[in-house]
């Protein structure tokens, strides 16, 4: 659809574009003009990222698409095909693009899809060929001919000439005919799958990163909900211990006083799903969608009402808080209406187990004993924190821990596996080897050329399998420093190229394929097998290093077809040009620049900061919601043992630091606590992102086990300066003067 937005719609009037000069001839003829207009802007399903794929020529970068009518094509040819597949009609498109059912689909299908599309382009195949030998049968013909006529005119030294001539031209010709008929190529066929779309493969991998924070997470926001509403049920029932006393003095039965509570209870249960689960399905999406849409702007989200979420999630809180509320009815329900009458006495002072340390508690001050005395007194609430903040702690944790193992994927494989900026694919044919490496050491800033076979393969082992793996075959005793780093993935020992018949496996693809030492791999269309040695550190993609050598075994031929390319510190721009002049070589027939690459990478991963800061922030107010909820619970138990203290002579000051100073120190225990728990939690989730072509380092820095304590402190100190307020409220006479 138009879009004036996009740069292309100026003045009313669409923009027009040219076929540049600067391209090759072959590509010019195959267009009929050579301007165009734009009049329409698309979407397509093959390009789900902002990533348009490699080019074979310029930088090697594709900026985009055109889609034009088939009459603006030259050529008389298709060179690709889009299958729907449904062999009999009766296939039900699975509902899931990602999922089981369609891999079990098209494995189902793919060999005989390709059996058919290699005979219907062998077919075509022969069929050119018999078309262009039956015509330059007729020129041939037609040759020898016109070489008769002008024999039967000439006198004998001229008709000798003539046949000599003739018989010449009569060579010339079948030799050009038969030069024609070898420019004809046996067509390649290759039968590609969504899992060879670069767009679908990189969606599916981002969205299994949330995916997998998702499975975890929710579980942790779940329990520290559950216990903020537990905990207030328990004191709201604690608190009307009197009326409940009096209900029952009255005659009223145990469950006609504990329906008021459940239905209280259970009404802000249901109240309360509702307003959390419809808004967070709908809000919460559309926020992690944002941080994507940097990456995929494809289409917009639409609302998916989910039965089963909502079922889950409604039983698991009306179960809880009706459950929570019926124990804290149940154990006041056990003493008498007298008891029930008289407020709870309090809690006696019993010693602690720092008390027997006599060198530290007796360096101690009497509030910081007193202090320590209130957090050991109130058991509940203390675990109950402890608890809550710790969980808390430990979402925030996970969080971090998830971008710090993410965020420096780029560098560690561009900067420590793969350390050559530039790749340029060669056809030999076209120029020899030696010169072409020799012309290309030549531009300036390239600093080093080296050689290597490159092919793509799919390979299995056991029942596993692996797509687009790349395999590299090195010459014998080349060297690989400065272009790859290859490294043990166990104890980081530095390794080199392995002996015949066997090779370096990447370690997410020897730990999908289930490799040791010695495993044969099968490579798909192929009848030979490779052997499996060590398995080298690597973190994005999946390779296969081996030797010439032991390619020419499995492929019989095993030329380069590569040039990895090393060069001097280049600017982005510098690095661009180079690989434009690069390009321009002879027998140069594409580049890939790895900065590119790395780019993608980092913009995916980027996008994650935005989610881990959402993260981050609801991990924050849960904490800042238990440490309120359970402060407040404090105060109010508390209220005469705060009058006394003031009736006593403490200072306001002194009150607040009597009080509130346990929010700290717990807090901050808590959050050491959250730290372990944290990078366990961060682990399991890292764990269960695999991808096929993303390998994690698993790590928690420092620092962000640091910054998570502080902003859980934090957000204590923020409830201490809100609780101020509700201390200078508590009314001494009030709370001192006796029940009557």
């Amino acid at each position: 659809m138009p879009g004036g937005s996009s740069g292309f719609f100026e003045e009313g009037y669409w923009k027009k574009i040219t076929v540049s000069s600067d391209n090759d001839a072959d590509t010019r003829d195959l267009l009929a003009h050579n301007t165009y207009t734009i009049v329409g802007l698309v979407n397509s399903p093959l390009f789900l990222s902002s990533d348009r794929g490699s080019a074979t020529d310029g930088t090697g970068e594709r900026g985009g698409y055109l889609y034009l009518p088939a009459e603006n094509f030259t050529t008389d040819y298709y060179t690709g095909a889009d299958l729907i597949l449904d062999p009999d009609g009766t296939e039900k498109a699975p509902d899931e693009i990602y999922g089981t059912a369609y891999e079990d689909l098209i494995a189902k299908y793919q060999e005989d899809v390709e059996k058919e599309a290699e005979s219907l382009s062998k077919t075509r195949y022969e069929s050119l060929l018999s078309k262009i030998q039956e015509a330059e049968k007729a020129a041939a013909a037609e040759a020898l001919a016109k070489s008769a006529d002008s024999q039967a005119l000439s006198d004998v030294d001229g008709a000798a000439v003539s046949r000599s001539e003739g018989s010449e031209g009569e060579t010339t010709a079948v030799s050009a005919g038969a030069s024609a008929g070898n420019a004809v190529q046996k067509p390649e066929v290759y039968v590609l799958t969504r899992s060879e779309n670069a767009g679908y493969v990189s969606f599916k991998s981002d969205t299994s990163i949330i995916h997998s924070i998702a499975d975890i997470f929710p579980l942790f926001f779940i329990v520290i909900a559950l216990l903020v509403c537990v905990t207030t049920m328990l004191r709201m029932v604690e608190e009307e211990r009197g009326q409940i006393g009096t209900l029952k003095a009255l005659g009223y039965s145990e469950s006609a006083i504990m329906g008021k509570y459940m239905r209280y209870a259970l009404s802000a249960a249901v109240l309360g799903w509702a307003g959390g689960f419809f808004p967070g399905t709908y809000f919460l999406p559309r926020g992690f969608w944002a941080a994507y849409s940097t990456l995929y702007d494809f289409t917009g989200l639409r609302y998916l009402f989910d039965g089963k979420l909502a079922m889950v999630t409604f039983l698991v809180t009306v179960l809880s808080i009706g459950l929570g509320t019926m124990g804290a009815c149940a154990r006041v329900m056990q003493e008498t209406p007298a008891s029930l009458i008289r407020p709870r006495s309090a809690k006696p002072g019993k010693r602690i187990l720092l008390e027997y340390w006599a060198p530290v508690w007796g360096r101690l001050s009497f509030l910081q004993k007193a202090t320590l005395r209130n957090m050991l007194r109130y058991k509940i609430r203390m675990m109950m924190m402890l608890v809550g903040i710790g969980c808390s702690g430990a979402l925030v944790v996970t969080a971090f821990g998830v971008r710090d193992s993410m965020v420096h994927l780029g560098s560690q494989q561009f900067d420590g596996v793969q350390t050559y900026p530039l790749a340029c694919a060669i056809d030999t044919d076209q120029k020899p080897l030696e010169d072409l490496v020799q012309e290309i050491e030549k531009v300036q800033g390239v600093t080093e050329v080296l050689p290597v076979f490159s092919k793509t393969l799919d390979v299995s082992s056991g029942k596993s399998s692996m797509n687009s793996v790349t395999l590299y075959g090195f010459e014998k005793g080349a060297d690989l420093s400065g272009f790859w780093t290859i490294s043990d993935a166990v104890d980081s020992e530095k390794l080199s190229l392995p002996k015949k018949g066997f090779a370096l496996i990447s370690k997410r693809l020897s730990d999908k394929l289930s490799l040791t030492e010695g495993t044969k791999i099968t490579i798909s269309g192929e009848k030979s097998v490779l052997k499996a040695g060590r398995t080298f550190v690597n973190y994005i993609g999946n390779y296969i290093l081996t030797t010439q050598e032991t390619c020419e075994d499995l492929f019989g031929k095993a030329k380069p077809n590569t040039l990895l390319i090393r060069t001097s510190h280049l600017s982005s721009g510098q690095e661009r040009s180079l690989g434009e002049k690069i390009g321009k070589i002879a027998g140069a027939t594409g580049i890939t620049r790895l900065s590119e690459s790395r780019d993608k990478v980092d913009r995916s991963v980027n996008c994650l900061n935005y989610i881990i800061w959402l993260i981050v922030a609801f991990a924050g107010a849960l904490s800042f919601i238990v440490i309120f909820n359970l402060t407040n619970i404090n105060l109010e138990e508390r209220s005469r043992e705060i009058a006394t203290v003031e009736v006593l002579g403490f200072t306001p000051g002194e009150v607040r630091f009597y009080v509130l100073r346990e929010n700290l120190v717990l807090s901050f225990f808590a959050g050491l606590l959250g730290i372990p728990l944290g990078i366990l939690c961060t682990h399991t989730v890292m764990n269960r992102v695999l991808l096929d072509t993303m390998t994690f380092r698993i790590t928690v820095r420092p620092l962000s086990c640091v910054l998570s304590l502080c902003i859980t402190v934090l957000f204590a100190v923020i409830v201490n300066l809100l609780m101020r307020r509700q201390i200078r409220r508590i009314n001494m006479a009030e709370s001192l003067k006796a029940v009557e």
